[in-house]
């Protein structure tokens, strides 16, 4: 029985890729033309390598995809923060690139430095030490995000990519089942392409059941297809709970993350959300383990969370007149 898998390659704006194999400087219209005639459903073009590089390559990728008359998801990886800093890889330089990344390919990295199976933060302040490149974990990619929110410019076609998940992994080799599950239900309000990175034979139910949630991925593919917003307040790396808010076509989803080292609970007031207030009445669902938790009027504390565990509920207000 076919799988329906789509088939996705990579290589690099610059002479080499990052393992230092051909890149496609220079054959970008012949590369696209190639990989269209192979049948490519994906492709990511990195920024490693030499040469006279700008942001124009990934433009040409993109002209000769559309030539091709093939659909091809084309991500691009921080081509400004390569362009304009030395230590490339940052939301904060990235974030220079504007409404212009939204028209050269459908979703862009927008993490902090390259993705580990760790949910720590990269405190360093850099992506590189010398010719070694420093990594980060789920927080460093999610504060990353703060730089980002303000700009509005992911939506339909163009998304803001936090990079491939670490979820489905064993304990022993990273993250807890707690922090996985926490790293999904935030790729997933954040709107992030959910790229899978473990071997999927070695998917078991814990994990079928995480990654097949319809009522998570409805959260990640609404069709109002909005970015999520912090809430300021709640965020910080010294282990304050950190929460994101998703307006929805049927209002909002929230992810609610307890950052700490010690169990806590996690309060979000409606106030906090464009459109509510004090007095808004609304009926809150736990997505994670399709829970109701009842009506709540002003705002919604979670239950007792353990360290870096997550709750993504969907907050549906009741008042008449409450437009989301």
């Amino acid at each position: 029985m076919p799988k329906k898998l789509k088939f996705g390659l990579y290589t690099s704006r610059g002479n080499a890729t990052c393992l230092g194999l051909p890149g496609s400087l220079g054959f970008e219209a012949l590369d696209a033309q190639t990989y269209a005639d192979w049948g490519v459903d994906y492709l990511k073009v990195d920024s490693c390598g030499f040469g006279s590089i700008s942001f124009r390559n990934f433009e040409l990728f993109r002209d000769g995809f559309n030539a091709t008359k093939r659909p091809v998801w084309l991500t691009i990886c921080s081509d400004c923060a390569k362009d304009l800093g030395p230590e490339w890889g940052t939301a904060e330089v990235f974030s220079a690139c504007g409404n212009d990344v939204a028209g050269s390919g459908n979703s862009w990295y927008s993490e902090r430095c390259n993705m580990v199976n760790t949910f720590g933060l990269n405190n360093t302040g850099k992506c590189s030490n010398g010719n070694k490149k420093v990594p980060a974990g789920v927080l460093s990619q999610v504060d990353a995000q703060y730089t980002l929110e303000s700009m509005n410019i992911s939506g339909p076609g163009a998304w803001n990519d936090m990079d491939i998940m670490f979820v489905c992994y064993p304990e022993a080799g990273g993250m807890t089942w707690d922090e996985q599950t926490a790293h999904f239900a935030l790729w997933v309000t954040l709107t992030s392409p959910l790229m899978l990175s473990h071997d999927l034979r070695l998917t078991d139910d814990r994990c079928r059941t995480l990654v097949a949630n319809r009522e998570v991925l409805a959260v990640n593919q609404d069709a109002k297809a909005s970015p999520a917003f912090p809430i300021h307040n709640s965020a910080g790396s010294d282990g304050r709970p950190q929460v994101f808010v998703k307006p929805l076509t049927y209002g909002y989803a929230a992810v609610m993350v307890n950052r700490g080292n010690s169990a806590a609970t996690v309060r979000l007031d409606w106030v906090d959300i464009p459109g509510l207030n004090a007095g808004t009445r609304a009926n809150v669902r736990e997505l994670l383990g399709h829970t109701d938790r009842s009506d709540h009027t002003g705002g919604y504390t979670t239950l007792e969370l353990q360290p870096h565990a997550a709750e993504l509920v969907h907050i549906k207000p009741l008042d008449t007149g409450v437009l989301v």
